[in-house]
């Protein structure tokens, strides 16, 4: 199958709700993973099920990295997706690090054995096509010398402040696709996103009368990146599809690329515009789980356990609403995101709870 350029991040445990969406509004791509942490494959199968047929990635989990452990998390792939074949598996780490695997037994075997049982996934028609992601050029070259069944797509983080020129440089010279995520900057740890609220991309931006996600999706795409752009907001997910009708000049390709190395908490930030994202911490104080969903829609977006938080980037104005669980046609709360002024403050952050409100309140 041919894979598109631009695809549909579906990090943050993105509900059917959303990811139906996106798919209405055109995505073709959907990128989502085993890591339930941060993935759910079981509602990206929901909201395409009867759907056309669209291009979805999967990644294995290193915890599952082994000969049998690796073909049985193949198959629990494959159900919860609702399909007989997956365009592309990946394998998502090298190995174990850090907190990654908490909880978690040591892994059958490492990213070798995992590696193999994929390819008589293939071999059984349960796969078209492999890849890698995070993983570095020695790794890389390993990989390439030992597969049979050679990775087409290398995915790894790149962003206008860490553009992970090596990796790409090996995937150019191997005719492998590179695909970035995170390119818009979420993966600093600044505060504020230096990505979005950069001086230097919000002028550029306003030169070509785009945003500056549009610009830096733009920019990757034209450095020979695939991206995966992930939003809830159905406006920014319409926005995140309109790369392809508007073109960088060399002078501000290179302007971006002069970011590359520079320590992001120094440079010039722009006014945090009344319309910039706002990271959003919802808690539920509910005594079971609540479906949150975006505005009125009939289908949640996001299921949150009981006392469990869920984090989401939303804009000024925005509204959501939930249910509990047990009574789904019951809206019993109901929020606006608070206008913005604008300002300095561009990391704007907030926390809401999710409690029964008075039906006056609703």
């Amino acid at each position: 199958a041919q894979m598109p350029l631009l695809g549909f991040g579906c990090a943050g445990r993105l509900g059917a709700g959303t990811l139906r969406e996106a798919a209405r509004l055109g995505y073709t791509l959907f990128d989502t993973a085993q890591a339930h942490e941060w993935y759910d494959e079981a509602a990206l199968g929901e909201a395409l099920a009867g759907g056309p047929r669209v291009f979805v990635t999967t990644k294995v989990h290193p915890r599952d990295f082994g000969a049998e452990s690796t073909a049985a998390a193949l198959e629990r792939s494959l159900a919860r997706l609702r399909v007989g074949v997956i365009d592309l598996v990946m394998l998502h780490y090298p190995n174990c690090w850090g907190q990654l695997c908490a909880g978690s037994p040591p892994p059958e075997g490492d990213w070798r054995a995992a590696w193999r049982a994929l390819e008589r996934g293939v071999a059984e028609g349960k796969v078209l096509s492999l890849g890698v992601s995070n993983f570095g050029v020695a790794e890389l070259a390993q990989l390439w010398g030992n597969a049979r069944v050679k990775p087409a797509v290398v995915q790894s983080w790149m962003d206008p402040f860490s553009q992970n020129r090596e990796v790409r440089a090996w995937c150019e010279k191997k005719g492998v696709v590179f695909q970035a995520y995170s390119t818009l900057g979420t993966q600093h740890r600044t505060g504020a996103n230096p990505v979005l609220s950069s001086a230097l991309l919000a002028r550029i931006a306003a030169d070509n009368g785009r945003s500056v996600a549009q610009v830096v999706l733009r920019w990757a795409l034209s450095r020979g990146a695939a991206v995966l752009p992930r939003s809830s907001n159905p406006a920014r997910m319409r926005e995140n599809l309109h790369l392809f009708d508007f073109e960088l000049s060399p002078a501000e390709l290179a302007q971006i690329d002069s970011l590359d190395g520079v320590d992001p908490r120094s440079v010039a930030r722009a006014p945090r515009p009344a319309d910039a994202p706002v990271e959003i911490t919802f808690a539920n104080a509910l005594d079971e789980a609540a479906l949150l969903r975006w505005g009125d829609a009939t289908v949640p977006g996001w299921t949150l356990s009981s006392r469990g938080t869920l984090q989401l980037q939303s804009y000024s104005g925005a509204i959501f609403s939930a249910a509990a669980a047990s009574d789904p046609a019951q809206t019993l709360w109901r929020w606006s995101v608070p206008a913005s002024e604008g300002g300095e403050d561009y990391g704007a952050r907030m926390a809401v709870t999710i409690v029964p409100l008075a039906k006056t309140e609703l």
